[in-house]
């Protein structure tokens, strides 16, 4: 297992992977959704079952959002599992001080570039959802685009309950709440000899409360599983089984939200599933050696500015690219291919170009924070 400075080196390329399905998921709900029964679907949910299951095994990979809650278990396990190496809580802290910024910054910028798409009328999704007849396109980032509004949930909303700015900023609010929720549990549980109890606790409370946070809880119940002594000094245990627990758990994740019980949400046990693939990877070199390869680290490294811009472009360039085309006479089986193909070079282009955006905005960002400190 390849380490830098306490840091797994796959689990960078399982990031990088997770952002690419990520935006096939949202291209295949776009312009290929045959089977989709998720938010917005085309179907009445009494037809989600036979629809689900003459569509497999597509409807698999279109029905489920498990990509983005196992990356919410990678928030909770990648400042836990170096915690639990180093125990270093000078570290979390620095981290819980720079957490805003370094949310708001990406996301402030992706929603003032959709503000800028719509105010020049190139925010096209809701007319191609209805020229394609797909709900999903006309359903997402409906909001208010007035620069007043586009000051409060960029620079505030975003951060406490979601926002629909841009389709995937709804999660914003969990993801920066569950930072907080890990860091607190860290810093108050992590030197605790024995922390099953409060795990339970936790998990417990927020089933309860919030099931989108267990994804936290489990990320960091991961990260306690992977660095604890007794696991890799185990030899025992034949590799098998952990190629097993993690198949089982991209099985339990991959469960579409309609089949699931309530007061079961489909979150946790995605995060359930996510912590027992991220343990048996751990333990499979072979499949390690897949995920650290230089290409899944590059999407990794830009992953949280592609999940946040990829939806603008789909709906700006993707969107623009089906409408012309369809208005030129050409057939809607020839125009989506050539879309789908289309919008590999154009996200790259988009997602490197926003992504250098932001991290010079965060670099100026930074050196004004560190005079001001310095003045002081």
């Amino acid at each position: 297992m390849s380490e830098n400075k306490n840091r797994i080196e796959w689990i960078d390329g399982l990031r990088g992977l997770l952002t690419i399905w990520i935006m096939c998921f949202h291209y295949c709900i776009a312009f290929a959704n045959k089977g989709f029964v998720g938010f917005a679907s085309n179907y009445p949910q009494e037809e989600f079952l036979n629809v689900f299951i003459e569509n497999l095994p597509f409807s698999i990979f279109i029905n489920s959002s498990f990509p983005l809650y196992l990356l919410m278990v990678l928030i909770g396990f990648i400042p836990a599992y170096k915690y639990f190496k180093d125990h270093k809580e000078e570290s979390i802290i620095r981290q819980a001080k720079k957490r805003y910024l370094r949310f708001m910054i990406p996301t402030f910028l992706s929603f003032t570039v959709c503000f800028i798409i719509y105010h020049a009328g190139l925010l096209l999704h809701f007319k191609a959802g209805e020229v394609m007849n797909v709900k999903w396109l006309q359903s997402i980032m409906i909001v208010d685009h007035s620069f007043l509004n586009l000051l409060y949930e960029g620079l505030i909303l975003a951060y406490v309950k979601g926002s629909q700015y841009v389709s995937t900023s709804w999660i914003n609010g969990h993801l920066f709440i569950g930072s907080f929720i890990s860091y607190s549990i860290l810093l108050l549980f992590g030197k605790m000899k024995n922390r099953i109890p409060v795990y339970i606790a936790l998990f417990i409370f927020f089933f309860v409360y919030d099931q989108m946070y267990i994804c936290f809880i489990m990320g960091i119940i991961a990260a306690d599983i992977v660095s604890s002594k007794e696991l890799n000094n185990s030899k025992t245990t034949n590799i098998f089984v952990y190629i097993l627990i993690a198949i089982f758990g991209l099985a339990i994740g991959l469960t579409p939200d309609f089949l699931v019980p309530k007061p079961l949400q489909v979150s946790t046990l995605a995060a359930i599933g996510s912590c027992m693939i991220i343990v048996g990877i751990s333990q499979v070199k072979a499949i390690q050696h897949l995920l650290e390869n230089k290409v899944l680290f590059a999407v990794s490294k830009c992953s949280f500015s592609a999940i946040l811009i990829h939806v603008l472009i789909l709906s700006f360039a993707s969107c623009g690219q089906y409408l012309i085309m369809l208005n030129m006479g050409i057939a809607k089986e020839i125009i989506v291919p050539i879309v789908l193909v289309t919008a590999i070079p154009v996200q790259i282009i988009a997602i490197f170009l926003f992504h250098k955006l932001v991290t010079a905005v965060e670099h100026f960002v930074n050196q004004k924070m560190l005079k001001i400190e310095k003045s002081y």
